[in-house]
This record gives structure tokens, C-alpha cells and sequence, in this order.
């Protein structure tokens, strides 16, 4: 008899999920029933990384302001480049009314007619797109996964809104749809039929003592049993080659639809999840962080057309896919998407301040790259346990390989 910890699926997608900090009782394996919240193991509130308070600290000998200076504002949302060149690469994207704490400064040109401010805890940028302040620095927000109070329930952005009938013209403006220029055709949807199987509340916890032997059944309580079919289990796997004890990552299991956080070996998050429709699977790929954005726009001209704006809480991992908020639908636990790895708005809120790159104060987009490296994402399936890696991930395993060989 083998036992499981489990948590029971498909609820409300701003009910919280489940911190995990596994002790020596702690089986390799979760398990989720699918029929809201309960028992929960709470990991401990994280500091954001590379941050450092601006209080108390000294200015820099080539400080580009004097001591009365205690940040810039931003008068406009700006990208912040790697170096003082407009052409530079993008380590990000802070808004506007955002305060930073000045560095160093560049001589004008490439692209700035004043002159370059480096910004804490980096990238440049134009110092005609911000204005010295005595205001302290924009203070950064904790990163922790033990984000489950039930007051306090995420704001998304948008409003939504299922197209159902067939070619549907749709307007990127007000503008365009009086006039009726250049309107696209949406395709309309439909919402499938669903029913909570089983007595368990949703997302409930449970412990598996033993199955029937065929797999149709498993047994959760003395005289209780569960069809395994309203069950996801999310198992404990080793970490892709090359990951260090301190690389926050994700594992993505597209058979049970569960995705769990890991710092080194040890799990620290799990969740349920929505991947590709049969009809736009999601890839299997071991990747790594390309991008954040606070909120990105996602539109498809493919044979299903979609506009969904101010998708909150996005991670771009490989090419167009992304880890990002759906709060257009509540099937947590079964493939609903096209092709994305969808969270609960919550889940998805937690994780993208957890994971790598950091986000810091006032950014609304964050860049990855060799320099400052994302959060790993491997996809797998049964049958693809052991995905290949892609982009800059590949480039980093295949560096460290070569070093570790020397």
C-alpha cells in the first residue's frame, strides 16, 4: 500500500493552489481529484532576487546626480536596453510614474540626444524619458508562492466575451467597427459540456491508499474509492541536466495536465493547467523564459481566430508559446487551449513573480537572454519524457556541457 498526497481538481479559476515544501513524509507523487481549496503546505515567503533597498545607500562616485536625488521617475513607459544604444537588445520595459534608482550615466548619441542613465538593477535608458525625484525608489513586491488568502482575488484587465455564431466580424477600434473598415471574421465557439464527477470538493486533498489493480478505480478514504479518470497526479521527477540546487523551473505534464515548480529538486508549487486542444497540442521542448509581460495581446489568424487582449501574467518560453492567465474559462485540469499553458489567474500571478527573470519594481516587461537566463520549461508527455532542449536553453546546456567536460 503506497500512499499518495493528492488535490482535488477543476474549481473556480481564482481559487488558489497549493504551495508545496515536502518533508521526509512526503510521497514522490500529488494527486488531484477532479471535482475548491483545502489542506495546504505553505512555502515561505521569497524576496525578490537582486533588488537591493535604496534607503541607507551611498551614492556611487560617478553618480549622474547629486545626493538629494534618490531616484528617477519615468515620465513615459520606456524599454530599457542592455547598453546606452537605442539599438541595443531589450532587457525590458518600465512604465510610467515608475521610480529607479540611478547608477551611472553615458555620454549622449546612439540614438539619445541627452545623455544615457544606467538604472538599478539594470538597463539604460534615455535620460530625456525620466526626471530626477527626492521620492524614494519604487519598492519592490515580495515574491512568494504563499499567496492563498481568499480576499485576495486578482484583477484582470479585460473583459471577455465567446463569439458563438459563425463569421463574426470583428474591429481592432470603435473607429473602425462605425465604419466598418477593416474588420477580421472570428469563427465562433462553442463551450463544451462539463460535470464534476464524484462527492469531492473541488481541489481537495486526498491520500490514495491502494488502487483496484485495472487502474479504473483508486481508493482515497477507508471505505471510498475515485475513478482514476477524475484524477490528476502530479509526479516527482529529477530536473532537467545542468540545473543547480537554486534554479526556480517549471515541469509541465501534459497527460495529467499539472504543472509543478521546482527550486533545484525540490518541488515547491503544483498546480492544474490547460494545454493544446488535440488540434493544437502543445510541443514538447525543455525551453527557457524569453520573455515576461505584465500583459500581452494574443491574436490568431489561423483556422481558429481569436483576439484576446490584456492577457495578463504572460511567459513566453518558446517562440509563441507561453505560460500566461485564462480567465475566460474554468477547466483547469483538461486540454482547453491552443497551444499556450493556461493558469488560474492566481497560480499565474504567484508564478510569474516567482520564476527567472526577476521583475523588478515598475517593469512591466522583462527580457531573458545568457546574460540574465529564465526560468527552465520542460514539457513532457508519456511519450516524450525526455524533451529535447530548444533556443538560448540549448545554447546554456550545451555551454555547460562543453565546460564541464574540460
Amino acid at each position: 500500500m503506497r500512499l499518495f498526497l493528492g488535490l482535488c481538481l477543476a474549481g473556480c479559476a481564482s481559487a488558489p493552489s497549493h504551495s508545496l515544501e515536502p518533508g521526509p513524509s512526503v510521497a514522490p507523487a500529488l494527486v488531484a481529484a477532479q471535482a475548491a481549496p483545502a489542506a495546504q503546505v505553505h512555502a515561505p515567503a521569497l524576496e525578490q532576487p537582486g533588488i537591493a533597498p535604496a534607503r541607507g545607500r551611498a551614492p556611487a562616485a560617478d553618480a549622474p546626480y547629486g545626493d538629494d536625488v534618490r531616484s528617477v521617475r519615468f515620465v513615459k513607459t520606456t524599454v530599457l536596453r542592455k547598453q546606452p544604444s537605442s539599438t541595443a537588445d531589450k532587457v525590458g520595459v518600465i512604465a510610467r510614474d515608475a521610480r529607479a534608482r540611478a547608477e551611472h550615466a553615458a555620454p549622449a548619441g546612439h540614438g539619445c540626444a541627452t545623455r544615457w542613465i544606467e538604472i538599478a538593477p539594470r538597463g539604460w535608458a534615455c535620460e530625456a524619458a525620466l526626471a530626477p525625484s527626492a521620492e524614494e525608489p519604487t519598492p519592490p513586491r515580495a515574491a512568494s508562492l504563499d499567496d492563498d488568502d481568499p480576499g485576495d482575488q486578482p484583477t484582470v484587465p479585460g473583459v471577455y466575451g465567446v463569439v458563438r455564431g459563425k463569421d463574426v466580424p470583428a474591429f481592432a477600434s470603435r473607429a473602425d467597427a462605425r465604419s466598418g473598415e477593416h474588420a477580421r471574421v472570428l469563427t465562433g465557439a462553442t463551450s463544451p459540456d462539463g460535470a464534476i464527477v464524484g462527492e469531492l470538493a473541488p481541489r481537495t486533498v486526498v491520500s490514495i491508499d491502494e488502487d483496484a489493480g485495472d487502474g479504473a478505480f483508486v481508493q482515497v478514504a477507508e471505505d471510498g474509492w475515485v475513478a482514476r479518470a477524475d484524477l490528476r497526479i502530479a509526479r516527482r521527477t529529477a530536473p532537467p541536466s545542468g540545473t543547480t540546487a537554486d534554479d526556480r523551473w517549471f515541469d509541465v505534464d501534459l497527460d495529467e495536465q499539472v504543472l509543478v515548480a521546482y527550486e533545484g529538486d525540490r518541488p515547491v508549487y503544483a498546480t492544474l493547467v490547460s494545454t493544446g486542444k488535440v488540434a493544437h497540442r502543445t510541443p514538447t521542448s525543455i525551453a527557457r523564459v524569453v520573455s515576461k509581460l505584465a500583459s500581452a495581446t494574443m491574436v490568431s489568424e489561423k483556422r481558429e481566430r481569436y483576439s484576446v487582449a490584456d492577457v495578463p501574467w504572460t511567459m513566453y518560453y518558446d517562440h509563441d508559446f507561453a505560460l500566461h492567465a485564462a480567465y475566460w474559462h474554468d477547466g483547469f485540469g483538461d486540454p482547453r487551449s491552443h497551444g499556450c499553458v493556461n493558469l488560474a489567474p492566481r497560480d499565474a500571478r504567484v508564478l510569474y513573480q516567482w520564476s527567472s527573470p526577476d521583475v523588478p519594481p515598475g517593469w512591466s516587461a522583462v527580457y531573458g537572454d545568457a546574460d540574465a537566463p529564465g526560468s527552465l520549461v520542460r514539457v513532457r508527455s508519456r511519450d516524450v519524457p525526455d524533451p529535447a532542449f530548444r533556443g538560448y536553453a540549448r545554447a546554456l546546456q550545451e555551454h555547460a556541457t562543453i565546460t564541464a567536460s574540460k
